[in-house]
């Protein structure tokens, strides 16, 4: 973990890798990082969304809807 680092999570899958991580700001601020990196025939493609605190909430707010979303649509299409 680094310095400025509170929380980091990550998953491997295949090519793929999916990190979670709570950093602080310089000022001290929290702010949450959600990375991709996937390896392509030039190298490592990195992708990342930033969330800053004040926008935390809403966000994980979305996702939850989102993630409910998915799992209806999942179980609909086994039934």
């Amino acid at each position: 973990m680094e310095e400025n680092e509170n929380f980091s999570t990550e998953q491997r899958k295949s090519k793929r890798s999916y990190s979670v991580i709570i950093n602080k700001t310089s000022k001290g601020d929290s702010y949450l990082k959600l990375s991709e990196d996937r390896e392509t025939l030039d190298g490592i493609a990195v992708h990342n969304i930033i969330v800053f605190e004040e926008h935390i909430k809403e966000f994980s707010d979305a996702l939850k809807e989102t993630l409910s979303t998915i799992n209806e649509l999942n179980s609909n299409q086994t039934n």
